[in-house]
């Protein structure tokens, strides 16, 4: 007796919370804190635009795992307009 399994159960991945899994949604959670403290930390030293600039790159840079430092340069310095 052969039990046949439609193509989509087998795709399935549980999302909790806004489309991502727990362990996603938590260390997302946990990098907007840490940019929260780096800002509230680094504000009065170093102003505004170089701290929100650190916050950003702050939480952007582990999205970019498997890349290569020249690639992780290259998108920084694009997303500032330098080059």
């Amino acid at each position: 007796m052969e039990v046949k399994i439609n193509k989509e159960i087998m795709d399935y991945s549980e999302t909790m919370f806004f489309g991502l899994s727990l362990r996603q949604f938590f260390f997302s959670a946990f990098a907007c804190g840490i940019a929260v403290l780096i800002y509230f930390r680094l504000e009065p030293l170093l102003g505004l635009e170089t701290t929100s600039w650190i916050c950003i790159v702050q939480v952007c840079v582990p999205d970019t795992q498997g890349t290569d430092d020249r690639q992780l340069q290259l998108l920084l310095c694009h997303s500032i307009g330098g080059c």
